[in-house]
């Protein structure tokens, strides 16, 4: 076996031998890692190291060895040496449960478990060792690994941990009490103590006013804590205390874990609405999506602040297609619908409100509404009722004019004749060949439509002209007699 020698220098007198102890573990977890590139080794660098018990206690643990070679590697057999370390039910090797049998074959990369147990009698500090013998590449070898325990007097743990706080909406606070179990025997008795902002004891000092740890512990208690926080947010932190456990001062360490939340925050898409020009006596509804943007839930919700000619549909909060109730959960999304129905021309406005209670108070989410309300389209058609054609033995047109005199714009214009028999407008469809009329006329708007009396058959013939149009409100019509004689 290769030697490879440190130099340590003890350059003054406060160096110390655990120091001395620390470059020598670590120099050997550097070679322990380097040998596992062609050889057995274990998954583990440095020492093993059992869990810490009380005295009296028993513990098992399992070590893992791994062939990192890229041949195959036989187990041969295993020892351990140590005061209180044996092979797990004291039995031969590899103990109860542990896989690696004598004469297993481990290919390139496979592994195997020795089950090892420390039983210490008296409180102290153990160590020992795992030898490993096996063959590879038709040579015996041996691989050995530091096992090391603590055996203690007395243990203080946490029975939950981490301790998790009710969340509430910031700004507030709320209480936990947290578990400590005390095993072992003896005192423990108590050195200092850290608490982490944002928490303190429920009265301000150890244990709480609902905690009854004594100082020294000397059986299962309880700590009574309180989160405060003015701010909305995650608060992860841990409180310690130190302690005697019989070999050295230990430390309980409680993560404490509180959430200050959001106060709900609802929101509406869109945030205000303008529902344009619209004639008198139509009726026009807007959705409304509301969020809760906040991490509390929205209670108490309720509609208010709507007078005519706003309203919520139906009548009542939150209206006939609304989805909105009494609550909104955090992060959730319901609808209101919200009715403009003006009954005369006026430039309106509004503002409709939901009331609710955030978490920490009352709020009100605001959505500002405005319209315009004009008087419906009016379409008239000029000349004289009726127009006359006059007497005439040949086709005969006439342009006729035709204008919005209300305040709305006139939409869906068309026009028809009523029998068609001998009249039609020019060129066979509205508005006639040459007239300037659309499909919408805007209100103080003007345009033409021209009209043909055909004639044929001697005598008089009548007819009607029909505009027809939706006023922004409902579909309407205008109309114009004609006559015409034929001699």
């Amino acid at each position: 076996m290769r030697i490879i020698p440190y130099l340590i220098f003890i350059s003054s007198l406060s160096c110390n031998v655990a120091e001395i102890a620390g470059v020598a573990e670590t120099a050997l977890n550097e070679k322990t890692f380097q040998a596992r590139g062609n050889d057995l080794g274990f998954t583990h660098n440095g020492a093993f190291r059992f869990t810490k018990i009380t005295s009296g206690s028993i513990i098992n643990n399992t070590i893992t060895v791994q062939n990192y070679s890229d041949t195959d590697i036989e187990i041969l057999n295993g020892t351990i040496s140590g005061a209180e370390i044996d092979f797990d039910g004291a039995t031969a090797f590899p103990g109860t449960g542990g896989t690696c049998s004598p004469n297993l074959i481990l290919t390139p990369n496979q592994s195997c478990t020795i089950d090892v147990e420390f039983t210490p009698t008296s409180v102290n500090y153990y160590s020992g060792s795992l030898s490993i013998e096996y063959m590879k590449d038709g040579e015996i070898r041996n691989k050995t690994t530091e096992i090391k325990g603590e055996s203690v007097a007395r243990i203080l743990t946490a029975a939950t941990n981490p301790v998790t706080f009710t969340s509430f909406t910031a700004p507030g606070n709320v209480t936990q009490t947290a578990n400590i179990n005390f095993s072992g025997s003896g005192t423990a008795t108590l050195g200092s103590e850290s608490l982490p902002t944002k928490y303190s004891f429920v009265g301000g000092t150890y244990p709480g006013t609902g905690g009854n740890c004594g100082n020294p512990i000397t059986a299962n208690c309880l700590l009574d804590f309180n989160f405060s926080t003015s701010s909305a947010g995650t608060f992860n932190q841990r409180y310690t205390l130190q302690y005697d456990n019989g070999l050295y001062t230990d430390t309980l360490s409680i993560d404490l874990n509180g959430t200050g939340l959001t106060v709900a925050n609802l929101q509406a898409s869109p945030g205000s609405h303008n529902y344009g020009g619209v004639a008198t006596g139509s009726t026009h509804d807007q959705i409304f999506t509301i969020t809760n943007n906040g991490q509390t839930n929205a209670t108490t919700i309720s509609g208010a602040g709507l007078a005519a000619p706003f309203s919520f549909s139906g009548g009542s909060y939150p209206g006939t297609s609304g989805t909105c109730g009494a609550s909104l959960v955090a992060g959730g999304s319901c609808n209101i619908e919200i009715t403009y129905a003006p009954v005369s021309p006026n430039s309106n406005t509004d503002t409709a409100q939901l009331n609710y209670n955030d978490g920490i108070g009352a709020n009100t989410l605001n959505i500002s509404l405005s319209g315009v309300a004009n008087t419906p389209a009016l379409i008239f058609i000029s000349s004289s009722d009726p127009h006359n054609y006059g007497t005439t033995t040949v086709t005969t047109t006439v342009t006729f004019t035709l204008s919005n005199i209300g305040s709305f714009q006139a939409s869906s214009l068309t026009g028809f004749l009523s029998t068609g028999a001998r009249y039609g407008f020019t060129g066979g469809s509205f508005p006639g060949t040459g007239g300037t009329c659309g499909t919408t006329l805007a209100a103080g708007a003007n345009c033409t439509i021209n009209v043909d009396y055909i004639a044929g058959a001697t005598g008089t013939h009548n007819d009607t002209i029909n505009i027809q149009y939706n006023d922004g409100f409902s579909t309407q019509t205008s109309t114009r007699t004609v006559t015409g004689t034929t001699p």
